[in-house]
C-alpha cells in the first residue's frame, strides 16, 4: 500500500502549472494512441468484409501483439509523467526550494 503525503494549501506556480499541461497533454495522447491501435485493428477486421472474411481475420489477428501495443502506449505515458514529475521535483529541491510543491510532484512521480 501506497502512503500518499497530504498537503494543505498547495499554490502552483506558472512552471507547475505548465508542467501540469504537459501532463495532460501527454495522457491525452496516450488515449489517442490506444483508440488509434483499436479502431485500425477493427477497421482492418471489419472495413469492406463480409461475415466469412471477418471471421478470418478475427482468427489471423495477432491479439497478443494487439494486447501488447495497448499496453505499451498506457507506458510510454507513465515514464513520460515520470520524467515530467522528477524534473519538477529536482526543481523545486534546488535553488526554487518549496516543500509543498516538491512533495507534490515527489507522489506524482510515485503514482499518488
Amino acid at each position: 500500500m501506497r502512503v500518499c503525503a497530504e498537503i494543505n494549501d498547495l499554490v502552483f506556480d506558472t512552471y507547475s502549472q505548465n508542467k501540469l499541461r504537459l501532463i495532460k497533454s501527454k495522457l491525452k495522447t496516450a488515449r489517442l494512441l490506444s483508440g488509434m491501435i483499436i479502431g485500425g485493428v477493427f477497421a482492418d477486421i471489419f472495413a469492406k468484409n463480409g461475415t466469412i472474411a471477418a471471421s478470418y481475420k478475427i482468427s489471423q489477428t495477432d491479439w497478443v501483439t494487439f494486447a501488447r501495443a495497448l499496453k505499451a502506449s498506457e507506458h510510454i505515458a507513465r515514464h513520460q509523467i515520470d520524467l515530467i514529475a522528477s524534473e519538477a521535483y529536482f526543481y523545486y529541491s534546488g535553488a526554487n526550494h518549496d516543500e509543498k510543491l516538491r512533495l507534490f510532484w515527489m507522489g506524482i512521480y510515485y503514482g499518488c
